[in-house]
């Protein structure tokens, strides 16, 4: 894509067994971080890799996948994979007051009382 415009940043602990990490961030997924791995800051060896694609809605983008691997340390295999798929996303959707349940039985116009901060409060 012309119009695409990548950030790489490497970050780097001191300390001997700190790992480092390294970003991609991609301006197609509103600059969100779209992989990043770490490294052994032993002997650089790869400790983590993640991948994460956004979809847009209402203008903010959401991870709506992601693949996550660990390794073992020390140049190790595969410990650990997982991929995540959203199958459904939504944003800002009212949500219905019987959710909340410790104030189903309140109604419009009722009071309660805050006993710590000796406040009285109109629903």
């Amino acid at each position: 894509d012309d119009n695409c415009l990548l950030y790489f940043i490497d970050l780097f602990s001191r300390g001997k067994d700190t790992p480092y990490l390294s970003l991609t961030l991609d301006s197609r997924a509103g600059f969100n971080c779209t992989e990043g791995q770490t490294f052994s800051s032993e002997d650089g060896s790869l400790l983590s890799h993640t991948k994460v694609s956004y979809t847009k809605i209402d203008e903010i983008f959401l991870p709506n996948e992601w693949t996550v691997a660990q390794y073992l340390p020390n140049k190790g295999g595969l410990m650990r994979k997982e991929h995540c798929i959203m199958s459904s996303m939504e944003i800002n959707k009212s949500i219905p007051r019987s959710t909340f349940s410790e104030y189903t039985y309140l109604n419009d116009g009722d009071q309660y009382n805050d006993n710590i901060t000796k406040k009285k409060y109109t629903f």
